[in-house]
């Protein structure tokens, strides 16, 4: 697991095994910060997905977050890393598209 920007826990090749970076599956975590406390709660994006809000366990406050918004940054993040992807399988040895 290669931890990103934010927190954010990527599968890489180094540490997943496969020839693509996921941002969905697995233990892909993004951790989710309590407007009350500020303590930052990592939820995996799976669970994410399917819910809305749970509560702190730091001070019990209910979290909430933006599902609709979170979604569409998940989706348009799964299009960029296709893209990304995509660009990589064209690189020559260069490091150069399309050669």
């Amino acid at each position: 697991m290669t931890p990103g920007p934010d927190g954010l826990k990527m599968h890489t090749p180094q540490s997943h095994g496969g020839p693509d970076m996921m941002l969905t599956g697995g233990e892909t975590t993004i951790p989710i910060p309590c407007a009350k406390c500020g303590r930052k709660t990592p939820k995996a994006v799976e669970w994410l997905q399917k819910n809305d809000s749970f509560v702190c366990p730091g001070c019990h406050a209910e979290v909430r977050f933006k599902h609709q918004q979170f979604l569409q940054a998940v989706s348009d993040a799964e299009k960029a890393l296709a893209s990304l992807r995509k660009t990589m399988a064209t690189m020559g040895k260069n490091g150069r598209p399309g050669r």
